[in-house]
């Protein structure tokens, strides 16, 4: 069979859109043979490469995106409220102190306050130059603006701005609405970035110095005012109160709009603080120790003056005292003296050794005791204590009438250390009387057993012993009121915006003394005005009671080496009550180291008179009566005081000491520095 020739051979074209989808290669024609491509490969790396990339940024995408939202989308959330809302804190009015009858001692006022920081103004305009902007510089445009508030004129004002270069307080107490509309103003020059017009708060003591040692002052803070000393200080937790919040929104130049949709907290105000203090006899105190100090050259005096009835302090007097308004300027003056600072009482602590012989079981044996000082001292365990002239044989009341420093003495040796120890005690000495002022002391008051001869002796006539001014008053409204203590106070009631939170009740008191214990020492105190040492305490139309004291101050002798008596420094005191029947006040006056008047009988005492003729006026006045003109006795009368070098003898006499140097030696056991 004869064989057909073959078709030639022809080269393998490819029909347009044919492709094997299996192998990703073009497909052969039908009937042609296929082409191998052979040597060739295709690259997988590039698109690896490409994904992994793509999945890299999309897994960081998604990591910031969850750092964001997550963990740092409350920081984000906060930032954007903030770009337009703000918390505003909403300060608390602080409470008011008021005397016993409303009358405001202290006032809240709200004003502005300018700060300024021209070194930052003069900085900007620096950079204002170097971007080739020309205005007029920041601090002469800041001075146009306070020329036009008033507060300065111009071209003062730019000289200052251009001598300080760090910030300060351009003024301040400006009103508030001047300060509203100052800071409008440099919002709208573009100044308030570093002028700053400022919200102060400040606190007004109508006043003065008369009520401030007792009062204390305020100082702004941080957060709000606190109270730095005296009752401001011991009450703040009561007076400040707690601030309230506010969110407020902030339109494109940061100023404040109020939205009643936003949360609020309301703060809750200070309470107000009624105080037992009448700031009449508060001035009349004041006024006294101001007269007496200047005309006695002294370093300074202290006043109390006591409810009888009550126990009530209607006066807490210092002077020299400062202003509140300038509270930094004298540091050594903010504490309540009166209250604070413990002294030797001198002859005017009679009244504990008189009281515990009285109270003790040989106490009608020692008042009907007659006591001989005829020699004009007596010797007590080698020591010497004197009186400056002679008395002859004294009756237990003329120990107290006539202020016989030997005669208290003598009685001393008679009592059991517990007997003595237990009737100061009882009149308030050895520990505080919580009164509730700062800074109040407890006293210093020998044990039993420390209380030997020499001791008693020393402690008898007021030295040896420490006290303050409120604890002497204390111990006479013991005695003014039949024996009965009578716990002094000061805050009378707390009061809030709503209602009383605080109310003090009935006058706590307790049995310090027998009733005819009370009654003997008051009559024996009311001739100490009349007979004894204290005639120029004497108050025209009542009858006046007390006892004078004149107490030597320690100083240091180099010589000898320690704390000696002074011979020409002391402190004065008078502590007594008025009427004699049914007393109504008590007064503690204390002189301080006077230059002029060697005697508690020239000093002190006019004091006590001046307060007590002023109680007496402001009742006739209160009561509607018509006041009488006062005719004031003519001065007399003596004080008798022992000396001592170094130990034994205070001295309570208008006479001279003459041999006050080498009389008494110093008595065993005392401690230095009292």
């Amino acid at each position: 069979m004869k064989r057909r020739n073959p078709r030639p051979r022809q080269p393998a074209t490819y029909r347009l859109g044919s492709w094997n989808r299996r192998t990703a290669r073009p497909r052969a024609p039908r009937g042609e043979s296929r082409v191998r491509f052979r040597g060739t490969k295709y690259n997988t790396t590039r698109p690896k490469v490409m994904l992994a990339v793509l999945l890299g940024v999309a897994g960081l995408l998604l990591a910031r995106y969850i750092q964001i939202q997550v963990f740092r989308g409350a920081d984000h959330a906060r930032t954007a409220r903030n770009q337009h809302r703000a918390t505003v804190q909403l300060a608390a009015d602080r409470g008011q102190l008021l005397d016993c009858r409303g009358r405001l001692l202290t006032q809240n006022s709200t004003a502005c306050s300018v700060l300024v920081w021209p070194g930052e103004l003069r900085r900007l305009d620096s950079l204002e130059r170097l971007r080739g902007i020309e205005r007029p510089p920041r601090p002469a445009r800041l001075a146009a603006i306070l020329d036009r508030a008033g507060l300065g004129d111009s071209a003062r004002v730019h000289r200052e701005l251009a001598a300080r270069d760090g910030y300060y307080c351009f003024a301040s107490g400006l009103d508030y609405k001047v300060g509203e509309a100052l800071d409008r103003e440099l919002v709208r020059a573009g100044l308030n970035d570093y002028v700053v017009v400022a919200e102060q708060h400040d606190r007004v003591y109508p006043y003065g110095a008369v009520c401030s040692r007792l009062l204390g002052y305020v100082r702004p803070g941080d957060n709000g005012q606190s109270g730095q000393s005296g009752l401001e200080a011991y009450y703040d937790s009561l007076l400040s109160g707690r601030p309230g919040l506010a969110q407020v929104q902030k339109d494109r130049v940061g100023f404040h709009l109020l939205d009643p949709g936003c949360p609020r907290v309301e703060p809750v105000h200070g309470a107000n603080l009624r105080l037992t203090i009448d700031v009449e006899v508060q001035q009349a105190c004041f006024d006294a120790l101001e007269e007496s100090v200047r005309e006695s050259g002294a370093l300074g005096g202290s006043a109390v003056v006591l409810d009888a009835k009550t126990g009530a302090i209607l006066a807490l007097a210092d002077y020299p005292s400062y202003d509140p308004a300038e509270y930094g300027r004298h540091l050594d003056r903010h504490r309540c003296s009166a209250v604070a600072d413990l002294v030797e009482p001198g002859s005017s602590f009679k009244i504990v050794v008189c009281a515990a012989a009285l109270e003790s079981p040989r106490g009608l044996e020692l008042a009907a005791r007659q006591y001989d000082v005829s020699r004009g001292f007596i010797e007590i365990k080698g020591r010497t204590i004197k009186d400056v002239h002679k008395h002859g044989v004294l009756s237990f009341d003329s120990l107290l009438i006539l202020s016989s420093n030997p005669g208290v003495a003598l009685l001393a040796q008679e009592l059991e250390p517990e007997q003595f120890h237990r009737t100061a005690r009882a009149l308030g000495f050895g520990e505080p009387v919580n009164v509730g002022v700062p800074g109040e002391a407890g006293g210093l008051l020998d044990r039993p057993e420390q209380l030997d001869p020499l001791r008693r002796a020393n402690i008898a006539f007021g030295q040896g012993v420490a006290v303050s001014l409120l604890q002497l008053a204390a111990a006479y409204l013991c005695v003014a009121n039949d024996g009965r203590y009578v716990q002094p106070y000061v805050v009378q009631a707390v009061e809030s915006r709503r209602d009383t939170v605080y109310q003090h009740g009935p006058a706590a008191t307790r049995a310090a003394l027998r009733p005819a214990t009370a009654l003997r020492l008051k009559r024996a105190l009311r001739r100490v005005v009349t007979e004894g040492t204290g005639p120029l305490a004497a108050i025209p139309g009542t009858e006046a009671c007390g006892k004078t004291g004149t107490a030597q101050k320690l100083e240091w002798d180099a010589a000898r080496r320690r704390k000696v008596y002074s011979q020409t420094k002391s402190l004065m005191s008078f502590a007594g009550f008025f009427p004699l029947e049914d007393p109504e006040y008590v007064i503690a006056v204390m002189v301080d180291e006077p230059v002029r008047g060697r005697f508690a009988s020239s000093v002190a005492c006019p004091v006590f008179r001046s307060i007590g003729e002023e109680l007496l006026a402001l009742e006739r006045l209160r009561t509607g009566q018509e006041s009488v003109a006062l005719v004031l006795p003519a001065p007399g009368g003596r004080e008798n005081v022992a000396s001592r070098d170094g130990g034994v003898g205070a001295s309570d006499s208008e006479s001279q000491r003459a041999e006050a140097g080498a009389r008494g030696t110093a008595g065993g056991n005392r401690r230095g520095g009292r």
